[in-house]
């Protein structure tokens, strides 16, 4: 496959993709099955990596013991080990979590790996940590193992260890839901509430790992708790010795210490207030009532120096303290700035054999300079994951955040809000990784998109683009509608679809739904409106108008047969398991909902099963009872936020934590004996 790199591109540009790939033939008819493997993946680099250089994805927590560089792949379910700190984009010496470098399958083994969001290295080089994010656990190697994937020598499960803590300590604080300020931050559990410790309520989500080779720390986000170790455990779920909770902290992440005089802790979401900041210790915590001397702004995270300097990434900036800051406004001696960077989450920065590694998470790369920088926009010497450091691998490779899809049978669309962009493919592909014929670059951030017979509407929060036939280079949408339609005030437009005869628009604020006759112009006034609250995305098979929540409802249904002003709408399936659905189609009899919190995709047979609030017939992504999290893996989804049906196969996308498009074929059904 190849494509053309464009440089800026401006408002509804299209790009051109010289890509190739094989086209899908229909799929025969057959029967969606419970727990099926998906047969493709796109937006995404395969199932399985190609080989050659490095490729990242989502890349996080950085550690070294001063010779040895070691990098936690997140989205790739691994740790890249180097045993010298690579002067270039070279493959890495073990991988953690992966018996084969190639492969990038979630697991829960020990020797697999789920999101590990950051790694820890020993400075004698004896102890390797992982934070195994995805399936709640610490995993520690004791030495660097012969072979890739090697089973780990201690598991640190946070639930089992929850349960040896006593009750009293520490004494936990009432929290709420935080607020949605991040895409990384990690969802709510089903029941959210005031934390308690017992096997109904256990720390999970570790994020950060710390150790000196003798004490070890451990960041629990969801208790909001830091662990502390006086000695490595070096049994499975050993108690911790400590276990710090400070009021206010919601989402602690990273944690960067020289074990003595200095602890510090980010936290993506404190109480009260939506933005990142750092908390910081003027010596390492040995009381569970030691409140955190000071505080500075941003997600701050990085490593001592053997000189005892310090290094610590920020959301855009690296910075050197020739001494641990002791107050807010101490200022760097140093504040690195590479050119050409955006916002970087989950950063980190370390020296490994003399070189100075820095993770840029959003592109994809761990950047690299041959000595410390002297100058605040020296650029990077080098990159891994990417052939130079000016790549955004990201874009260049065609991926999105949250795809949102729609199809007209014919063409595949995947939307994201984050990235203000459309894929499209001109055919339906039929291997995964199949690169798009075109990007389409827009102005605002979609949140709702729809496709019927060639025709394309797209709505953002205050106007909708329509084509009237597909997009082609440098084409502009045929309409654009303001957010306004004639005398309609429009608060929030959340959700658009058509058919051949109606064209509808929600609006989350207001909470309605506005019917058209046809295709509306700018001044054209709806027929009539909808209630609902919060109305998310819509779809439209002809007959039934099917509506998501923008909140915590269920969706709902209307039958288009006699749609009028005061028709009321019906409810799809049991509330307490419905609840955040994502997005509702009605495809050949079957009612389809990506069920997000539930990580799976909802198959009804029959609407009115599905209305009388009876069980969905097959449940795709499901997991079982005892799984914690769903993983990325070939037959389960994360979040699955997304669905589209086309060719007659299945395709689902995935919101936060995996962001693909995975394609689901229909099974033959089984001969009646």
């Amino acid at each position: 496959m190849e494509e053309r790199h464009m440089g800026p591109v401006r408002a509804f540009e299209t790009e051109q993709i010289r890509s190739e790939y094989k086209p899908a033939a229909p799929a025969a008819k057959g029967v969606l099955k419970n727990s099926q493997e998906a047969d493709l993946v796109l937006d995404a680099s395969g199932f399985e990596l190609p080989e050659g250089d490095v490729i990242l994805d989502h890349p996080s927590g950085l550690a070294t013991d001063g010779g040895a560089l070691a990098v936690a792949d997140r989205w790739h379910n691994r740790v890249l080990y180097w045993r010298s700190a690579p002067a270039s984009n070279t493959p890495p010496d073990r991988v953690f979590g992966q018996s084969d470098p190639r492969r990038v399958d979630a697991g829960g083994g020990r020797g697999q790996l789920a999101s590990p969001a950051s790694v820890a290295l020993s400075p004698d080089g004896r102890w390797v940590v992982v934070a195994d994010t995805r399936n709640d656990r610490v995993l520690l190697w004791n030495g660097v193992p012969e072979k890739d994937g090697a089973p780990a020598d201690v598991l640190l499960d946070l639930p089992q260890v929850t349960r040896k803590i006593p009750p009293e300590q520490p004494a936990w604080l009432p929290r709420g839901l935080p607020p949605a300020v991040s895409d990384e931050r990690p969802s709510p559990g089903p029941t959210p509430g005031l934390p308690r410790f017992g096997p109904s309520a256990p720390l999970r989500w570790p994020w950060g790992v710390w150790t000196d080779g003798q004490r070890l720390a451990v960041v629990a986000t969801h208790g909001a708790s830091i662990l502390l170790w006086n000695r490595i455990p070096t049994e499975d779920n050993g108690a911790p010795d400590l276990v710090l909770v400070t009021p206010g902290i919601r989402s602690p992440r990273a944690v960067t210490s020289d074990g003595k005089s200095w602890f510090a802790v980010a936290d993506v979401d404190p109480a009260g207030a939506q933005r990142m900041r750092t908390l910081f210790w003027s010596s390492y915590p040995t009381n569970r009532h030691q409140m955190p001397d000071f505080e500075m702004p941003g997600w701050l995270k990085g490593s001592f120096l053997p000189d005892g300097h310090l290094l610590l990434a920020g959301n855009q900036d690296v910075r050197l303290w020739d001494r641990p800051p002791t107050a807010a406004d101490d200022v760097a001696a140093l504040h690195l700035r590479p050119p050409n960077q955006s916002a970087w989450l989950g950063p980190d920065a370390v020296v490994a054999g003399g070189r100075l590694y820095v993770t840029s998470t959003s592109r994809q790369q761990v950047l690299a300079w041959n000595s410390i920088p002297s100058t605040t926009n020296s650029p990077p010497d080098f990159a891994l994951g990417s052939k130079t450091v000016d790549e955004d691998v990201w874009s260049s490779s065609f991926r999105i955040h949250n795809p949102l899809l729609a199809s007209d049978g014919v063409r595949l669309y995947a939307a994201s809000a984050r990235d203000r962009k459309i894929l499209m493919w001109d055919r339906l592909p039929d291997e995964s990784g199949a690169l798009p014929d075109r990007v389409i670059h827009l102005p605002e951030s979609p949140n709702d998109i729809s496709a019927h017979d060639g025709r394309l509407a797209v709505t953002t929060a205050e106007e909708v683009y329509f084509w009237e036939r597909p997009p082609v280079l440098n084409a502009k949408p045929d309409r654009i509608l303001p957010g306004t339609f004639g005398g309609t005030g429009l608060a929030e437009l959340s959700g658009v679809a058509m058919d051949a005869e109606r064209f509808f628009v929600s609006d989350r604020k207001a909470g309605v739904v506005h019917v058209w006759n046809g295709s509306p112009k700018p001044s054209q006034e709806p027929m009539f409106s909808l209630l609902m609250s919060e109305p998310g995305r819509l779809a439209s098979d002809g007959r039934l108008l099917l509506a998501a929540s923008s909140g915590d409802e269920p969706p709902h249904l209307w039958r288009l047969a006699h749609l009028q002003a005061d028709s009321e709408s019906e409810m799809i399936g049991n509330p307490n398991r419905l609840r955040f659905a994502s997005q509702v189609l009605m495809v050949e009899g079957q009612l389809i909902v990506a069920n997000r919190l539930a990580g799976q995709v909802d198959v009804w047979n029959s609407v009115e099963d599905a209305v009388a609030g009876l069980p969905s017939n097959v449940q795709i992504g499901a997991r079982s009872e005892s799984d914690r999290a769903p993983l990325p893996l070939r037959r389960e989804l994360v979040h699955p936020a997304s669905v589209a049906w086309a060719g007659g196969f299945l395709w689902v996308g995935e919101s936060r934590f995996a962001s693909r498009i995975l394609r689901f074929r229909p099974e033959p059904p089984r001969s009646q004996p």
